[in-house]
């Protein structure tokens, strides 16, 4: 039997326009010794014969479909999890394809530093007008833990990594199936709480599809899709000391970002609950205060939730409540206006 050193691992949820050409990428990899798992979380388009027929075509005995009723990708990454052979991991999602030295070069990397991950290159695919774009190239490096902690950018992304299948089974790291977005960021912050170093190539080995309909990230999403993120933000800041920790987030705009993400969404959901000394508890904390000054808003939502954190959580509170508190009996309104006209 073909030894197996790591396993890909492919959610896969209607993407009859996009999974081919994943598929056409991993079939070709150079290095050899892999597994895909591809999991398809009931899918009601054509995905699945489109799979099955680029495995049996090409006779691929190295490529494993599974088909599951719809859970979302959490629960379907967690399913190839159970039965990876692989002693790395890595996760491609169905409407994206990576460069055919993909594994080889991450591989490499990992065999010649013994790191617990590795992170590549990635660029962003822009759907509508067919750009590319370079968002991360880290260069080449090696770095230990906890020392190098603002030096690893590793956190709301899963693309172009290698993760260690002997450190998700010591910890049982498994993705937060209750969440159906920033689950992947979770995910790291489990991850990486738990690894003695990291390593890096400079090479754009991933290519990640931007504005693709339907996805999630096209989607309106309430602070409570995100309140999950918060246990999984603990259990990483628990994790290092304080000082280290502050000192980081200042050097390390990718960690004070979901750090910013976490808080967001934290105080937010404090407020809509009604806890409203939490939120306070909260925001007087010297991490909060340091990811205040650290984060660099990127809309005027966020530099409006920002300055009323830093200066009124009254005023934060009255439009929390009135934006979000309204914002399903908003949203029912507008879509029962709209089928009136029809009757």
């Amino acid at each position: 039997m073909q030894k197996i050193d790591v396993s890909i691992i492919v959610p896969v949820y209607n993407l009859e326009k996009y999974i081919l050409k994943c598929l056409e990428s991993l079939v070709g990899q150079t290095y050899k010794s892999y597994e895909v798992i591809i999991v398809d979380d009931g899918s009601v388009d054509g995905s699945a014969k489109i799979i099955t027929d680029f495995i049996f075509n090409n006779s691929l005995e190295n490529f494993i479909f599974l088909q599951t009723v719809n859970r979302g990708p959490s629960a379907a990454r967690n399913e190839a999890l159970k039965i990876a052979k692989g002693k790395w991991i890595s996760f491609v999602d169905g409407d994206d394809w990576v460069e055919q030295n993909y594994l080889e070069i991450m591989v490499s990397k990992v065999e010649e530093t013994g790191a617990d991950l590795c992170i590549g290159g990635l660029q962003a695919f822009y759907e509508a007008d067919k750009r590319f774009d370079v968002w991360v190239d880290h260069g080449n490096g090696f770095y230990e833990m906890p020392r190098d902690l603002n030096k690893l950018y590793s956190y709301g992304y899963l693309h172009a990594h290698l993760y260690k299948k002997a450190i998700i089974d010591k910890y049982n790291i498994y993705f937060d199936e209750d969440m159906r977005i920033a689950e992947d960021s979770a995910y790291n912050l489990d991850y990486n709480s738990k690894i003695s170093s990291f390593c890096t190539v400079k090479d754009v080995i991933h290519n990640y599809r931007i504005g693709r309909s339907g996805s999630i990230t096209q989607k309106t999403v309430h602070p409570k899709m995100k309140k999950n993120l918060c246990f999984h933000m603990k259990g990483f800041t628990d994790s290092f000391n304080e000082d280290d920790l502050i000192k980081c987030i200042y050097e390390n705009h990718r960690l004070a970002r979901v750090m910013w993400n976490e808080l967001y969404a934290s105080i937010t959901n404090a407020i809509l609950e009604k806890q409203y000394k939490d939120a306070k508890k909260r925001i007087k904390l010297p991490i909060t205060k340091a990811v205040l000054k650290a984060y660099k808003p990127r809309s005027k939502k966020e530099k409006l939730m920002r300055f009323l954190l830093i200066r009124s959580f009254f005023v934060l509170r009255i439009i929390t409540k009135v934006y979000y508190g309204n914002y399903e009996r908003l949203r029912k309104t507008k879509l029962l206006n709209m089928m009136s006209r029809y009757k």
